[in-house]
């Protein structure tokens, strides 16, 4: 079969002329220039049910059309104005809110500009045009007549606009082409939330605890995790644990999952209350549904290839440590704590004169990824404080949990960070909660610069005897130094500077 590169045409054959589609093309552009109708090219390529087409999917034409025919063809007909199809479809909106844009673009600066209404799950939609990944389309909202934007990917086709009699395919037509499904990125809420509706879909028998530890561990995922947490995941069937990052899991074929769970960093996301790392918000939910294992996990372990002496040790220092409440452990406890510790050691065990606290803080957890600490910590306690009857359909699913969050009822909206915290906490009033905060900082930084102390020193330099007494001597050592520290630091390297930058950021407001 002989290949024109440069126009994407392939030979004739008993249909008439192939084309190959390239780079920026929708099947409204190629009937455009070929001069013949979206509705022609579905049914000759029986495409039915669908509008989209891929790179290199080879299109079957009309028998005598050609670029000349075309061009006197739109001549005749008369030009399509930028972003119209030739014929418009019926669609429903997929995810549970999906924004209709003034205009065909998103600012990721400002999100939330240029929004005329949102569009709720199963909106019928008369889709009148494409333009660069966007539909226009036309609705009617609680009375009101709509036409704006919303992304492609958000909407799934019903029917064409007026109904046609079926037409039975011709003798010698070819099957269907398999077309493979779109790959979504995930920029906003809105996108994580239709991510996790697909995995709840995909696995309609776990349980919502199973799918928060499956999406927790898209970022967290090592030995520390399976001990400090008692959640294992989705498993499929035949007991098999699932994996929804790698091919061909249906999950890992419809999103971008390099984007979203990168080797390295974490993934942000823009909400209504800034960007948030959303790996540290599925922790927090992770931490709040299954809590932390009520014995020693040594089957998951053993499955694994995760147990050992040392394995056990871990888990009974985070039991003791934790005191078998992991909430704030799995986020701000842990983050603050770490960068607490690292400073700690940093300045006085590796003797790094210019180490500071703010500079720790910076390298453990960026703001977006503190935000994400607070979301997750607080949203299953806010979903359940929204009155039932306004709750999103489906239950306690965590879809639903991250619709109350990000998508704040009015009967939660404008209250505090802080007020969630001290439900959550039991602690009441700023300086209760203070002391609280300060406290469970500590609890995580002490194991963490024992663990970090051993590992710059070795078993040889280190004090004590046998890995008890190691252990003893590393945490009394951090006691010293916290108390060293608390009476010689400057005010921005003590620990109430931690406590001070996240009492601000509990000022914050659901929106």
């Amino acid at each position: 079969m002989s290949t024109d590169k440069r126009h994407g045409y392939l030979s004739r054959n008993v249909r008439g002329r192939s084309y190959r589609v390239c780079a920026d093309e929708t099947l409204e552009t190629i009937a455009d220039k070929h001069g013949v109708t979206v509705a022609t090219l579905k049914e000759l390529n029986s495409l039915q049910n669908s509008t989209r087409v891929w790179i290199g999917q080879v299109l079957h034409l009309p028998l005598g059309t050609d670029e000349s025919s075309s061009t006197q063809s739109k001549t005749a007909t008369g030009m399509l104005q930028v972003g119209q199809t030739q014929e418009s479809w019926i669609g429903r909106i997929l995810p549970w809110s999906v924004a209709l844009r003034r205009e065909p673009r998103r600012n990721p600066r400002a999100p939330y500009q240029g929004i005329l209404t949102d569009l709720g799950r199963n909106t019928r939609v008369v889709v009148v045009g494409n333009q660069g990944g966007w539909l226009r389309v036309k609705t009617t909202v609680r009375g009101k007549k709509y036409e704006g934007y919303v992304s492609q990917e958000l909407v799934e086709y019903v029917s064409a606009s007026a109904p046609q009699a079926p037409k039975t395919p011709a003798a010698n037509s070819a099957p269907a082409p398999v077309v493979p499904p779109a790959v979504w990125s995930i920029r906003t809420s809105n996108d994580f939330i239709t991510f996790v509706e697909e995995v709840e879909r995909e696995y309609p028998k776990a349980l919502p605890a199973e799918i928060a530890t499956e999406i927790r561990q898209l970022w967290f995922s090592d030995q520390n995790w399976e001990l400090l947490v008692a959640g294992r995941g989705v498993y499929d069937a035949a007991g098999k644990a699932v994996d929804i990052e790698t091919k061909p899991n249906p999950i890992a074929q419809k999103f971008d999952m390099k984007d979203l769970a990168p080797r390295a960093g974490g993934k942000q996301i823009n909400t209504s209350m800034g960007q948030v790392d959303i790996g540290h918000v599925m922790a927090g939910i992770d931490g709040r549904l299954n809590g932390f294992p009520a014995a020693y996990p040594l089957v998951f372990l053993r499955e694994r290839g995760h147990d050992g002496v040392q394995a056990y040790r871990k888990y009974e220092t985070l039991k003791t440590a934790s005191g078998g409440d992991v909430r704030d452990f799995t986020t701000w406890a842990g983050d603050l704590g770490q960068a607490y510790a690292d400073y700690l050691l940093s300045r006085y065990v590796q003797g790094a004169s210019t180490a500071t606290l703010p500079a720790a803080l910076m390298a453990k957890a960026s703001d977006a990824q503190l935000l994400g600490d607070i979301h997750g910590y607080i949203a299953v306690e806010l979903h359940n404080s929204v009155p039932p009857a306004r709750r999103p359909a489906g239950g306690d699913k965590v879809s639903n949990i991250l619709r109350s969050m990000y998508l704040a009822d009015k009967s939660v909206r404008d209250k505090t960070f802080q007020e969630y915290m001290e439900q959550v906490s039991g602690r009441k009033g700023s300086v209760d909660l203070r002391n609280f905060i300060r406290d469970r900082i500590l609890a995580f930084a002490r194991p963490w610069f024992a663990k970090q102390a051993y590992a710059h020193r070795g078993y040889w330099s280190s004090s004590g005897w046998f890995p008890d007494g190691i252990w003893k001597s590393l945490t009394d050592e951090f006691d010293t130094l916290h108390k060293k520290n608390e009476s010689s630091a400057v005010p921005t390297d003590k620990l109430d500077s931690l406590v001070d930058k996240f009492m601000t950021m509990l000022s914050g407001r659901l929106k």
